[in-house]
């Protein structure tokens, strides 16, 4: 397994909001290629999770920029969905064609952005999925589903203030210690003629407080949604939930005979995978279910691990996680996460697996699990080994 991303950036006005997706895609499989030093023609399959398609650009995506060669080489490749969670999902379904041997390698690329949008510029807007739960309310689903969730686990606003504070605490001080950096490809982008590097994170704030968030109103105002689910404490604001971004990822899966040709050194293997059926009543809970799944599956328990990653599209998610599943929170989310970096849509799963590598590279760990949730509503899970 190889992994690489590229920087995390502001949807609007951001160093990568003027590329489309697709673009991205390209930038970033070349990079995978060039670091994990193989050629485009020993890839089998490259397969793309994308926001937006448009005319022409999946075909591009197949065809990497190799330095020197005369003429580009296709990868045969195909654009696969357009919705949260996807990129992993192809990801799970690449690794068990490696696994049967139908390919040797298989690229899995994914990228977001706002690029052709027209965003408002409110920050909610940015937040979860810009779409209405019911006319009448105005929440979105998942919002509501976040409401649920921090209620069934009792989580108070406080927590997640503070949670979110945390998150962007840790990233802030990995990217300062330069331990992003071994993840991160550089992204170039035109711009008024000119060629420029894209090469750190955006969304990070340092000097995020709780005092900071607890001036922002909550997300659910109307009261028709509070007396429908008197539940609810109206706790979920748009600082405790993960802003949308702009960004790419990009992992190389082969077998072992593949890689022992090729001279490539594995840096993981991918070792196991589960996906949880969604739970209509608590949505956002699936990737516990998930999680149960795959330790199940492995004969695992949490603390065999040395690293978990779980999505933070709302700071209740991984606190009804470490509720059920006391870790060391030195292994749980060490390098923050979606509060801090943002969610970019269609390579959430693989941006977090990307950075669950790397640190389990730096720390000398073994077994990394990491989960997320979908738009649908059910969570998948993967485990890595790194050896």
């Amino acid at each position: 397994m190889e992994a690489v991303r590229s920087p995390m950036c502001l949807p609007t006005a951001g160093g990568l909001s003027a590329m489309s997706p697709m673009d991205l895609v390209r930038q970033i499989v070349d990079a995978l290629l060039q670091r994990a030093g193989v050629h485009a023609s020993d890839i089998d399959r490259l397969l793309v999770e994308c926001d937006t398609e448009t005319g022409g650009q999946p075909y591009v995506a197949g065809q990497p920029r190799q330095p020197g060669d005369p003429v580009q080489v296709h990868i045969p490749a195909i654009t696969i969905g357009q919705r949260c969670g996807t990129g992993q999902q192809i990801l799970h379904l690449a690794a068990q064609e490696v696994a049967q041997g139908r390919y040797g390698s298989v690229v899995v690329a994914g990228a977001g952005s706002m690029y052709g949008s027209s965003p408002t510029g409110d920050h909610s807007e940015t937040s979860a999925t810009p779409a209405p739960f019911d006319k009448s309310a105005g929440v979105h689903p998942r919002v509501l589903a976040a409401e649920l969730l921090a209620a069934k686990w009792g989580i108070r606003r406080e927590h997640l203030d503070a949670y979110t504070v945390r998150s962007h605490q840790r990233a802030s001080e990995v990217a300062a210690a330069g331990e992003f950096e071994p993840e991160i490809v550089p992204i170039t982008v035109a711009s008024d003629g000119l060629l420029r590097q894209v090469l750190h994170d955006e969304a990070i704030d340092i000097d995020l407080t709780t005092a900071r968030l607890r001036t922002l109103g909550p997300t659910v105002l109307d009261p028709v949604v509070a007396r429908q689910h008197p539940e609810i404490s109206c706790s979920i604001t748009v600082g405790n939930s993960a802003r949308r971004v702009a960004g790419a990822s990009a992992l190389l899966l082969m077998n072992e005979h593949h890689a022992a040709r090729l001279g490539v050194r594995p840096r993981a293997y991918f070792c196991g995978f589960s996906v949880a059926r969604p739970d209509p009543a608590l949505p956002l809970a699936a990737p516990l279910q998930a999680t149960k799944q795959i330790l199940a599956d492995r004969q695992m328990s949490v603390g065999q691990l040395d690293h978990v990653e779980v999505d933070e599209e709302f700071a209740c998610v991984p606190l009804a996680w470490t509720a059920e599943f006391p870790v060391s929170p030195d292994l749980f989310n060490p390098r923050g996460g979606a509060l801090a970096l943002g969610i970019p849509r269609a390579c959430g799963g693989l941006r977090q697996i990307t950075t669950m590598l790397n640190a389990l590279e730096a720390t000398g760990g073994r077994f990394g699990l990491q989960t997320m949730s979908a738009d649908a509503g059910g969570a998948y899970a993967c485990l890595i080994e790194c050896r």
